[in-house]
């Protein structure tokens, strides 16, 4: 009788063992290129966007949002139509105006705020600079969240890349991960936003070495709708099969589901992207 229990024992553990934590933390994260109102405006006022942008991201029901190439006027009305977010946005360095910027918008009443700040795709990352051929000045704005029912925390990392030269990539790609390994103190880490290629480019290989490891979550994904995350504001934008817009993660994050968010309205785009949305597991 007692090695009958043994064996009942041994296999509910064996269960229990095999079962999903349920500590695990649920998160949804998306990301969003806005396109900016300089560029934007040449195709669509801002005004005849910016109303079907909120709807669009209030229906996403997620915990994080990224947002790129938005410029202050913008966020603004973003943030007064999605009135259930929060906004997590860069300090602006003392004597520079960021022009645009990567805000995060958060859900909070499931995450708080806990630390943020930007450094620079640069020589120097403390200081906003153009380095290795680079078009503008680009940044990585982060912010370090904490899962306000399990008291874990993670950091989310935003950002948007604009130049093709090979050079620029490649050292990008190296900064970011020196950079973030040294912030990190073994916090789980996500990464978002436009990287302007797709993985066929050079940075990909080189944020996903082994050295401070990144997984994309577009691999990763046991489910993936969707083939473009750009439309080049003309239908149909599936036609494209393009994607540059990614979400990296540390392997403490497991993507369960990739999804691509089509951003036309009526018979317009509201962007020259669509939105992305990872659903995952802490």
């Amino acid at each position: 009788m007692r090695l009958q229990y043994t064996y009942i024992i041994t296999f509910i553990v064996g269960i229990l063992t095999a079962m999903p934590s349920e500590a695990s933390i649920k998160l949804r994260m998306a990301s969003f290129d806005v396109m900016n109102m300089e560029e934007g405006d040449a195709y669509m006022p801002w005004t005849s966007r910016s109303t079907d942008i909120c709807i669009k991201l209030h229906k996403l029901q997620a915990d994080i949002i990224g947002l790129q190439d938005v410029d202050s006027l913008q966020l603004s009305d973003i943030a007064q139509g999605l009135p259930e977010y929060s906004v997590a946005d860069e300090k602006v360095a003392s004597g520079f105006t960021h022009q645009h910027t990567n805000p995060l918008l958060y859900n909070s009443k499931v995450l708080k705020l806990v630390d943020r700040g930007t450094f620079y795709i640069a020589d120097t990352p403390d200081v906003p600079a153009k380095s290795w051929n680079s078009n503008h000045v680009s940044s990585i704005f982060w912010s370090i969240f904490q899962h306000i029912k399990t008291g874990e925390s993670f950091m989310v990392a935003n950002t948007q890349w604009d130049s093709i030269d090979d050079n620029y990539r490649q050292d990008a790609s190296m900064l970011i991960k020196i950079q973030l390994s040294k912030m990190t103190n073994k916090t789980p880490i996500v990464m978002m936003g436009n990287f302007a290629k797709t993985s066929e480019d050079i940075f990909y290989n080189a944020l996903r070495s082994r050295v401070f490891l990144l997984k994309d979550s577009w691999t990763n994904a046991k489910k993936v709708i969707g083939t473009s995350t750009v439309n080049n504001l003309k239908a149909p934008e599936e036609d494209t099969n393009t994607i540059i817009d990614f979400i990296f993660t540390t392997p403490e994050f497991t993507t369960r589901k990739m999804t691509i968010i089509s951003t036309k309205s009526g018979e317009h785009f509201l962007s020259d992207h669509n939105i992305i949305v990872a659903d995952m597991i802490m």
